[in-house]
């Protein structure tokens, strides 16, 4: 976005016991950034299971990241009703 190009489709994947995210993206020449949350969950479907397992891995890393960072803290609450997981 930061660069002008905007996410089309992304698709979260699992190989090799790592998940990762896949997407298309397209010049639009439009400059725009986004919030950390936003920029966490992109185009993901958080009701898609592969979607859900990377979201529960960046959850998992910012709650780790929050224990010295405790601005993480809204952004974690939103993940988790997000993805519907308790703290």
């Amino acid at each position: 976005y930061a660069n002008g190009f905007a996410i089309d489709r992304q698709e979260a994947v699992f190989d090799e016991n790592k998940y990762y995210t896949v997407l298309a993206a397209s010049y639009t020449g439009e400059e725009r950034s986004l919030s950390l949350y936003e920029a966490i969950v992109g185009k993901l479907d958080p009701e898609n299971e592969l979607s859900k397992g990377f979201l529960r891995r960046a959850l998992n890393n910012l709650r780790n990241k929050s224990k010295g960072d405790p601005s993480l803290l809204p952004v974690i609450r939103k993940l988790e009703e997000t993805i519907h997981e308790d703290p």
